[in-house]
């Protein structure tokens, strides 16, 4: 009850600001919402969507003289910033001057918002198929973060070809030509090498600064990056391609009312491997179904893709998993730092983490899982 009134109380302050906003885009009368004779709007049936930002859902109806009309919208408000194990660490010296020169260590909230933006109006140029970005706000007096707002795609509840959709528009997205995107904010890595090195640079980051862990996975986690480092020669990237970072077949992947499969979430994007995007598909539907179905995923991307990933795509699916394990590891060690879990609620919380309520309600019951897929496929594919 508290926590539904809390949620409640959060949509009604969103719609006031929403108001606000658009009021001064009204009055300003430069909006890519409101035509010519448009001189009222309103604001209706603002939804909380969840998700590691804040998602809303709303509608924006606006009125002139002879005509009417209602948008259905996104807002996407730009909290998080930084990996809850990383979010401590970012003014510490050290990590700055990593993130300096490598800054896909860490993205601020403007830089995603940015970086989102750009990659969503670059996509749309070329037809592929992402929702309609209107706006991006970097100013962060309105909401206290940056956010977008852009058009929401009804759901289509048939899931008979979802996998091979989502799949094709993955092939799609990774044959793209980047010099017709024009996405000004993301830079193609140094050399054929390069993307694959920052990632092992990003493990030894992590494990510096996240929590102590167990002697069974520390010696894995060793393990994995030494076999990385070693086998570093068979990640060489013929050449690279906008990637999503982040792809999520039956979270990132929509299927539309009007049978299109929309893509979501370009924050985490760059330009990078393709095996990247797979291994990430791959090691997602492992933890989420199972290795057979995971395997179904890389069988209908090598199936269409125009090219060899076959070997990098070992190396990559290690990436994926050593990377989310180190994650979840440190939050399962340490879960009300990591999740900033304070008061009275810590007190409810701890030492009963692993009663499953509190479990789902901190989110430790998916870091336990992310941990034993990585060490089924530790077991499996390299001992």
């Amino acid at each position: 009850m508290f926590w539904e009134r809390s949620i409640r109380m959060r949509e009604v302050y969103i719609s006031d600001k929403l108001y606000e906003y658009f009021s001064a885009l009204l009055h300003r009368g430069k909006s890519c919402f409101f035509p010519n004779g448009s001189t009222s709007f309103h604001i209706s049936d603002v939804k909380r969507l969840g998700g590691s930002n804040e998602v809303y859902s709303f509608f924006l109806t606006y009125r002139g003289k002879d005509f009417q009309h209602r948008i259905n919208l996104i807002l996407k408000i730009y909290i998080k910033a930084l990996e809850p194990v990383l979010k401590n660490y970012a003014n510490c010296t050290s990590f700055s001057r990593l993130s300096y020169s490598y800054p896909q260590l860490y993205c601020g909230q403007i830089e995603r918002c940015e970086k989102e933006f750009q990659v969503l109006r670059g996509l749309e140029r070329v037809n592929f198929p992402v929702p309609k970005v209107y706006v991006h706000e970097l100013d962060s007096n309105i909401f206290g973060y940056p956010f977008t707002i852009m058009q929401k795609e009804e759901l289509n509840q048939n899931k008979s070809n979802y996998l091979e959709s989502s799949i094709n528009n993955l092939v799609r997205l990774h044959n793209l030509d980047l010099t017709m995107l024009g996405i000004d904010c993301l830079k193609s890595p140094e050399d054929s090498y390069a993307f694959a090195r920052r990632c092992l640079l990003f493990f030894k980051l992590l494990l510096n600064l996240s929590s102590r862990h167990s002697k069974e996975l520390t010696r894995d986690f060793d393990f994995a990056i030494r076999w990385l480092e070693s086998n570093v020669s068979i990640a060489r990237s013929p050449k690279y391609c906008l990637v999503h970072g982040d792809y999520h077949i039956y979270a990132n992947a929509i299927l539309t009312n009007d049978s299109r499969m929309f893509v979501m979430d370009w924050e985490d994007a760059e330009i990078g491997d393709p095996a990247f995007d797979v291994g990430y598909a791959f090691a997602r539907m492992w933890v989420d179904f199972d290795e057979k179905t995971a395997d179904r995923v890389v069988q209908e991307y090598m199936r269409h893709f125009d090219g060899d990933i076959a070997e990098r795509l070992r190396f990559y699916k290690l990436v994926v998993f050593l990377g989310e394990a180190i994650l979840h590891s440190s939050v399962v060690s340490n879960p009300l730092t990591t999740y900033d879990i304070h008061g009275i609620t810590a007190f409810l919380t701890f030492p009963f983490l692993r009663l499953p309520f509190n479990a789902k309600r901190t989110g430790a019951n998916t870091d336990i899982i992310w941990l034993d897929c990585f060490k089924e496929f530790f077991e499996e594919y390299l001992r």
